[in-house]
């Protein structure tokens, strides 16, 4: 397994869904998922560090689990079978080991919540080494700044992304690979890619 970090989010050309960037380690590249509005929004909050007063679907994910007596060990993204990622929740309770299918948006929103480490198999990894997105470290330091991932361990934000920039990296990403048009209504999932 390959711990991987959260990249940043980029919203796709249709502005229906959003692109989540997982950063692999000792490269300048990111595994692209498209993940739906809803877990975007969730996840985004996070990162900029916004909270609401009343818990909202993930807050309550982390309460219960919590409440229950548990942890959240690890994510790992396991998967990608006819266009839609997999994912494990690893969770620990009194010594037991619980690992729980669920969709990768969910469980990096609850992993940032947490915090817990998120990986990905290697397996899925080598099959998606032709489809990772290489990005250029300003480009990654704004990114990260945008989506309120500036903390230790990330590059200083150099200014704002340009739209030209910004096109290139969508073009990149979207390389041979298209979002369904509306993602909310694609039975597979919403991490299509």
């Amino acid at each position: 397994m390959i711990e991987v970090k959260i990249g940043g989010l980029v919203p796709d050309r249709q502005g229906r869904s959003h692109i989540l960037l997982l950063k692999i380690p000792t490269t300048s590249k990111y595994l692209p998922i498209w993940i739906g509005a809803a877990e975007a929004t969730s996840i985004a909050l996070v990162l900029r560090g916004q909270r609401f007063d009343r818990p909202l679907s993930h807050d309550l994910m982390r309460d219960i689990v919590i409440g229950l007596g548990a942890s959240v060990e690890r994510v790992v993204i396991t998967s990608l079978r006819e266009g839609t990622f997999f994912a494990r929740l690893v969770l620990q309770r009194d010594g037991e080991v619980i690992s729980v299918d669920a969709r990768p948006s969910d469980c990096i929103a609850l992993a940032l919540r947490v915090p817990c480490p998120v990986f990905v198999t290697e397996e899925l990894l080598q099959s998606q080494l032709e489809h990772l997105v290489e990005v250029e470290e300003a480009e990654a330091a704004t990114l990260a700044a945008e989506s309120g991932d500036s903390g230790p361990g990330q590059p200083e934000a150099q200014g704002p992304i340009s739209q030209q920039s910004l096109r290139d990296l969508m073009r990149s990403v979207e390389q041979g690979r298209r979002p369904p048009e509306d993602p909310g209504a694609d039975t597979r999932g919403d991490e299509e890619i």
